[in-house]
């Protein structure tokens, strides 16, 4: 795949992900992940105020995630993209379903990694000159050195 191609599925990517990245949102998903829903419905089960979730669901529509069907004066609300159902259908089953087991949040892991190279930080100079410098304080009491990795990708490290 060119770059250019990739760049733009990623940005789509992000997009989309930015747009469900919200508690409020997410409930409401959850709800619509394998069924229709009411307005009511929604913010009857979900505990979210009318206002709230007519809010929430206008931002979903805009989206492109939800879409609505009138039937008389009521309006349901259902996922509308692939990628919406697809995504949900695994939050759903890990997440939000009444049989998925309590998820953690993902923890880094600390090692020793040659990538990481410590960046040096006092918590006792926290001048301008040390801002200038782009160096940090610790917070106060914070000692040693620090070496965090997300998703296998070293970060940079700290160290007083």
């Amino acid at each position: 795949m060119e770059t250019k191609a990739l760049e733009e599925k990623a940005e789509a990517a992000t997009q989309f992900l930015k747009t469900i990245a919200s508690t409020p949102r997410l409930m409401l998903l959850c709800m619509m992940a394998d069924r229709e829903c009411k307005v009511g419905e929604l913010a009857e089960q979900t505990g979210m105020r009318m206002p709230t979730v007519s809010q929430q669901l206008s931002l979903l529509r805009a989206q492109g995630l939800v879409r609505t069907r009138r039937e008389g004066t009521t309006i349901y609300y259902r996922l509308a993209s692939d990628a919406a159902r697809d995504v949900m259908a695994v939050l759903y089953a890990h997440f939000c379903s009444p049989d998925a087991k309590p998820q953690e949040a993902p923890r880094p892991r600390t090692r020793k990694s040659p990538h990481c190279k410590p960046v040096q930080a006092s918590a006792c100079h926290s001048s301008r000159k040390s801002a200038q410098r782009g160096a940090s304080p610790l917070p106060h009491g914070m000692m040693g050195t620090v070496e965090v990795e997300f998703f296998g990708l070293p970060s940079t490290s700290l160290s007083e």
